[in-house]
C-alpha cells in the first residue's frame, strides 16, 4: 500500500486529523473532535505547538509540519481503491452501496488529484520500501500467509471488476460537469490499458 503514494496535494491543504482521548469528546467530525463542554482541553500540532483551547474562537487548522507525521489519504491510492471506497458505507452508516452512489464532489476531487498539473511528486516513503518489500517477501514464504494473500487478491480482483463497470457507467451517465466526465473517462481508459 505505501508504495502507491507517489503523488500528493500541494501544501495548500492543511486540514488536521486529530488523535485524542475519546473520554474527552462525545463524538468527532472528520477532522476534529467535538469536545465535551464540561472539560478543559488544548490541542497541539505535530511539532508540539499549541493550536487552540476551549477558549479559542475558531477551530484550528494545522500548521504545515511533516517532520513527525503526515497523512497520505487512501482516497488517492488508485482508481480501484477509490471505486471500492465509494461502494461501501461511510462512517458506519448503512449497508454497502452500489458504485452508482458516487458523490459528485468526491469524483471531482479524485479526478483532479490524478491530473499531474494539480499534484506534486512525493518520494517520502521511498527510503522505507526496501525493508518493507523484504519483510513482505519473508512473510509470503510462510504457507498460510501466502495462501491467505492469494485468496484476498483473487477476491478483490473478482469483486472490483463489476464495481469498475458500474462506476464508469455511473459517472458517464450522470449530471456531472463534462470536464469531470472527460477526466474520469481518461482515468478509466488508462486503467483498462493496463
Amino acid at each position: 500500500m505505501a508504495a502507491r503514494f507517489l503523488r500528493r496535494e500541494p501544501p495548500k491543504n492543511e486540514l488536521v486529523k486529530t488523535a485524542f482521548q475519546t473520554r474527552l469528546a462525545p463524538f468527532a467530525h472528520a477532522h476534529n473532535p467535538h469536545w465535551a463542554w464540561q472539560r478543559s482541553f488544548r490541542t497541539l500540532d505535530a511539532s508540539g505547538s499549541l493550536l487552540h483551547t476551549e477558549k479559542s474562537e475558531i477551530q484550528a487548522h494545522g500548521r504545515k509540519s511533516e517532520n513527525n507525521a503526515w497523512i497520505a489519504h487512501y482516497f488517492h491510492k488508485s482508481l480501484e481503491e477509490f471505486v471500492w471506497k465509494c461502494s461501501r458505507p461511510r462512517g458506519g452508516s448503512g449497508d454497502p452501496r452500489s458504485a452508482r452512489q458516487f458523490t459528485a464532489r468526491f469524483v471531482d476531487v479524485f479526478t483532479e488529484f490524478f491530473d499531474e498539473e494539480n499534484t506534486l511528486p512525493d518520494r517520502r516513503l521511498e527510503p522505507f520500501m526496501p525493508a518493507l518489500e523484504e519483510e513482505m517477501r519473508r512473510l509470503r514464504l510462510i504457507p498460510d500467509i501466502r495462501i491467505a494473500d492469494e485468496n484476498v487478491r483473487k477476491k478483490f480482483r473478482d469483486e472490483i471488476s463489476d464495481l469498475m463497470e458500474q462506476a464508469h457507467g455511473s459517472v458517464m451517465n450522470s449530471h456531472y460537469d463534462n470536464v469531470v466526465k472527460e477526466r474520469w473517462n481518461n482515468i478509466i481508459m488508462k486503467y483498462k490499458k493496463n
